[in-house]
């Protein structure tokens, strides 16, 4: 990974994962996901470890939501799209999203069809195209660095799930 690929808070997330080619990262991290998401089928999914806080089911969708805001920002970018993308409030999203409501196999399965669609738009990404950059909340980002921070958000919050959940 290049320098400067992405700046700010989220250079955290990136951190955690860019030891490796961005799509060998994605790809990598697909079968972990999906292996330790489905050790969580037997718990209590709508339960959280303190009032106020996500459920497990919660965290879960609101990685899927953030992935998938995060392709779309790649494959705008990719594509030359010079406007500044906006923000979004992972907290409203969550709480807006009736996540309670929904059936935690169905969400394994959004999962899984997230991350192909992620894996397939990175790895028919060029390198050109993942070089690109584009503005995000005044920051500036690439295309790989949004693949990256895909993973290592997604990492981060696995790491949140058992520390705080399990």
């Amino acid at each position: 990974m290049t320098e400067n690929k992405f700046e700010g808070y989220f250079s955290y997330y990136i951190s955690k994962v860019s030891e490796l080619p961005v799509k060998e990262v994605l790809m990598k991290q697909e079968g972990e996901l999906a292996s330790f998401y489905n050790s969580l089928k037997n718990l209590d999914t709508n339960s959280s470890y303190a009032p106020k806080k996500w459920s497990i089911a919660e965290v879960v969708f609101h990685n899927i939501e953030t992935e998938i805001i995060m392709l779309y920002r790649a494959i705008r970018i990719s594509k030359g799209d010079e406007t500044t993308l906006s923000s979004y409030d992972e907290n409203m999203m969550v709480e807006k999203a009736r996540v309670a409501d929904m059936d935690f196999t169905e969400l394994l399965n959004l999962h899984k069809n997230t991350r192909e669609n992620t894996l397939f738009y990175f790895n028919h990404f060029t390198q050109e195209e993942l070089d690109r950059t584009g503005k995000f909340s005044g920051l500036n980002l690439n295309v790989e660095g949004l693949g990256y921070l895909i993973a290592g958000h997604a990492l981060h919050h696995i790491e949140v799930l058992k520390e705080r959940y399990l």
